[in-house]
């Protein structure tokens, strides 16, 4: 069975939009909490810049970043920390004395917190301790968004 050109270009470009996304969206990066709010490093692979004043675990290294039009993806590394659970407390009480409205959706050994309030960025941060590194995800909305 024969194949047009037409076909295997659009079978190429399938593919090729598969592999861009899985690239782009499976990043993860590990961080440490502090007790300061701390932009994180940014590696080669992400071209939008984190913004500052939104407190993340110390170390934390962005390793993939994605953009659309409602949520803009920041995905990395960060050092295993010893207690989980006593970090994670360090980390919203850097959101809190910042003046964040919290909300904790923590769910089994994910730790997730959506962030904002008045004058601040809304967004959602979640730590996934895996085997030697605590991976990042954070997700922030569009800094004009409405209440």
């Amino acid at each position: 069975m024969r194949f047009s050109s037409g076909v295997g270009r659009g079978a190429r470009a399938l593919l090729f939009g598969i592999c861009l996304v899985t690239a782009v969206g499976c990043g993860q990066t590990s961080a440490e909490p502090s007790a300061s709010a701390q932009a994180p490093s940014s590696s080669a692979g992400c071209a939008i810049p984190f913004p500052d004043g939104i407190p993340v675990p110390d170390g934390l290294k962005i390793e993939t970043c994605n953009q659309a039009k409602d949520l803009t993806g920041f995905h990395g590394k960060a050092p295993l920390p010893k207690d989980v659970d006593a970090s994670f407390a360090a980390l919203k009480a850097d959101y809190e004395a910042g003046g964040y409205t919290l909300y904790d959706q923590t769910s089994g050994k994910i730790r997730s917190l959506i962030f904002g309030g008045e004058g601040h960025r809304k967004g959602q941060i979640q730590l996934n301790p895996k085997e030697g590194y605590l991976s990042v995800s954070i997700n922030l909305y569009p800094s004009d968004m409405e209440e």
